[in-house]
């Protein structure tokens, strides 16, 4: 006999809460359901990441000067 049945995220979410925080971030003591590979809640996992991560710079932009009218005569230096 096969079971067709379906549980709603909200009785999942429920159930883990009322069960409490299976293991604890070694880092800052928070509590997690599930741990990472790392062993590190999501925060901490997230900030060492970044923190490791070289910073990217793609180009820079510069200001551009405004360009002159061709109407206007181009103004030459005092001798």
């Amino acid at each position: 006999m096969r079971r067709d049945y379906q549980l709603d995220n909200a009785d999942i979410i429920l159930s883990l809460l009322r069960s409490g925080y299976a293991h604890n971030c070694p880092r800052c003591e928070r509590g997690m359901h599930v741990t990472h590979g790392s062993g590190l809640c999501v925060w901490c996992f997230n900030e060492q990441r970044s923190a490791a991560r070289p910073p990217q710079i793609t180009r820079t932009v510069s200001k551009r000067r405004p360009r002159r009218p061709a109407s206007e005569p181009a103004l030459e230096a005092a001798s």
